[in-house]
């Protein structure tokens, strides 16, 4: 699945989680406003992945 900016916007933060699992070369260039920085790695076990919400991964 899939979702635009715009579709995320409509939606409440609290509904939601953002994670980063770009590597840090990547988020150097910029970083994503209230996205969690999960390495893919790191994702079955991070508490910072809440699997209540909505994960959106920033690729």
């Amino acid at each position: 699945m899939s979702i635009t900016i715009a579709e995320l916007k409509n939606r409440d933060k609290d509904s939601y989680r953002l994670i980063d699992i770009r590597d840090a070369i990547e988020i150097s260039h910029g970083a994503v406003p209230d996205a969690v920085m999960v390495s893919a790695e790191d994702i079955e076990t991070s508490s910072e992945v809440d699997k209540d919400k909505l994960l959106v991964f920033v690729l």
